[in-house]
């Protein structure tokens, strides 16, 4: 078997190479074809087409996998991917502040004062304007300015 770069190799290629990889997986385990086509419920012109990089479904395709023990080999792009050690942070903090934190953009809006105390911009956000703020008090903010609105000018 010779290598092939997965990223440029034709579809073909990597499916004769990899028709060869599971044949040969198949011989080294020493199961005949006909055990396999009874372990995995292909039959064993399906199989034949597999080792000589024919397309075959792709429910075949795991059926075989799974009988020659290889099914770990499509993990990837199966299984979802653990999460980092950064996100599972992120949600064990957000967890314990309680309250949903949401981002507002405004350059004239004024960081907002909780009843811990005022809030804590970084460096970057208070460049940008970028300020997180309970969802609460930017309800009671929009209730203001539209209630402001709706009442015209004083005579």
């Amino acid at each position: 078997m010779h290598n092939i770069n997965i990223d440029t190799a034709p579809v073909a290629s990597l499916l004769k190479a990899m028709g060869q990889r599971l044949d040969a997986l198949r011989i080294k385990q020493e199961i005949k074809n006909e055990e396999l086509a009874a372990q995995s419920g292909v039959n064993r012109n399906t199989l034949t087409r597999l080792w000589q990089g024919k397309p075959v479904s792709s429910e075949n395709l795991f059926r075989v996998l799974r009988a020659l023990g290889a099914i770990n080999l499509v993990s990837e792009a199966v299984l979802e991917p653990s999460p980092s050690p950064i996100d599972l942070l992120d949600a064990s903090q957000s967890k314990k502040s309680g309250k949903a934190k949401t981002k507002v953009y405004s350059s004239r809006l004024k960081p907002i004062k909780n009843e811990k105390g005022p809030s804590k911009l970084s460096v970057e956000s208070a460049k940008t304007g970028l300020v997180k703020a309970d969802r609460e008090e930017i309800r009671k903010r929009y209730k203001k300015k539209k209630h402001a609105s709706n009442q015209g000018p004083e005579e």
